[in-house]
């Protein structure tokens, strides 16, 4: 009977705890390609520069993208994590 409760409580835990409930797609996500950090007077302003993947796959050699294959995002701050958060 105490085997049993215990075998029961351990499956329960595990089916409860595994899984992705926030799961977030691959495609949906960024990945920051550069960053470039610059003091301007007492402030820092970060320039992330964020590949464009669907952008950039699929293109055949010889046609030239109509938008740059980049995001180019670009902020000021007191402090880098300020800058990177906005």
């Amino acid at each position: 009977m105490k085997n049993s409760l215990f075998i029961a409580l351990l499956l329960i835990s595990m089916l409860s705890i595994s899984g992705c409930w926030d799961m977030v797609d691959i495609d949906k996500r960024f990945f920051v390609g550069m960053i470039g950090i610059d003091k301007e007077g007492a402030d820092y302003s970060v320039t992330l520069s964020i590949p464009k993947v669907m952008a950039s796959s699929g293109q055949s050699s010889g046609q030239q993208p109509a938008t740059p294959p980049v995001i180019i995002l670009k902020e000021s701050s007191k402090t880098i994590y300020g800058a990177i958060e906005k």
